[in-house]
C-alpha cells in the first residue's frame, strides 16, 4: 500500500524487488575437455561408419546438426573443393572448403549411398541426403563406450562438438573472433570496416580448417585421463 495515497503498490514493483519475474536460463557451455579427446575419439571410432563420420565432421567443421542432416549430394563440389550448407539457421548459405580429411569422408558417404562418380551429377540423385541418423542414439552409445569403473561416460552432444571446434580455433589456433564467426556462419553485424574487408577466400578457409584439424588431432593423440 502506498503510504501517502492509500493506493496499493503496482504488482510489477514487488516482482522487481524480488529479483524479477523470469529466471535467466543458463546457456550450455559444455564441450570436450582437452584430456577427454583421446577417450572420446577412441569411442567414436567404434561406432558404425555413418555415425562416426557424422560426429567427426561436426568436430572438424563446427557445423550445426541440422545443417549436416540436410547436406545432399549436390551440396558437395569435389571439383571446386567446397561444400555448402544451404539455407542454414541464419538463412545465409554457408560455403566451406574441403580439406583432405573432409574430402575422403564425404566421398565415403556418397559411395555408401551406392552412387558412382558419374551418377553424382544426375538430377534424380542430387537431392539424396548424406547423413540420415538419430544423433541422440549415437551420443548415448558413446557415453556407454567411454564409461569405466573409474571414469564417468563422456556426454557430448552435436552442439557441444560445435563449441569444441570454436574453442580449438580460439585457443589452440589463435584465430580471431571474426574468422571464427565466419567459420561458424555467425552474423557479426555489417560495418564499413567489414564491407572493406569482404569475405575470406576459400583457400584461407581451407587453411583455417586444416589448422583446427591438426590441433584437434594433437589433442586426440595426447595422453588421456
Amino acid at each position: 500500500m502506498h503510504p501517502d495515497a492509500g493506493i496499493p503498490d503496482w504488482p510489477a514493483k514487488q516482482i522487481k524487488e524480488l529479483g524479477g519475474m523470469w529466471t535467466k536460463e543458463n546457456k550450455r557451455k559444455s564441450r570436450l575437455k582437452i584430456n577427454q579427446f583421446p577417450r572420446y575419439w577412441a569411442a567414436l571410432q567404434q561406432q558404425p561408419a555413418l555415425e562416426r563420420d557424422f560426429f567427426t565432421m561436426l568436430l572438424l567443421t563446427g557445423a550445426r546438426k541440422s545443417e549436416l542432416l540436410k547436406l545432399t549430394v549436390a551440396d558437395v563440389d569435389f571439383e571446386g573443393g567446397t561444400f555448402t550448407f544451404v539455407d542454414p539457421k541464419n538463412g545465409h548459405d554457408h560455403v566451406l572448403a574441403l580439406t583432405g580429411t573432409l574430402r575422403a569422408l564425404l566421398c565415403r558417404r556418397i559411395e555408401a549411398r551406392g552412387l558412382t562418380k558419374a551418377e553424382r551429377s544426375r538430377k534424380e540423385f542430387s537431392t539424396w541426403r548424406l547423413f540420415r541418423l538419430d544423433a541422440r542414439t549415437t551420443t548415448n552409445r558413446i557415453i556407454k563406450a567411454t564409461t569405466t569403473e573409474e571414469l564417468a561416460g563422456i556426454k557430448i552432444t552435436p552442439h557441444d562438438c560445435r563449441r569444441t571446434f570454436a574453442n580449438t580455433a580460439a585457443y589452440a589456433c589463435d584465430l580471431n573472433k571474426e574468422r571464427i564467426a565466419a567459420l561458424l556462419n555467425h552474423l557479426t553485424g555489417q560495418t564499413v570496416t567489414n564491407e572493406y574487408m569482404g569475405e575470406a577466400e576459400i583457400e584461407e578457409i581451407r587453411a583455417d580448417l586444416e589448422a583446427i584439424e591438426i590441433q584437434i588431432m594433437k589433442r586426440v593423440e595426447a595422453d588421456s585421463e
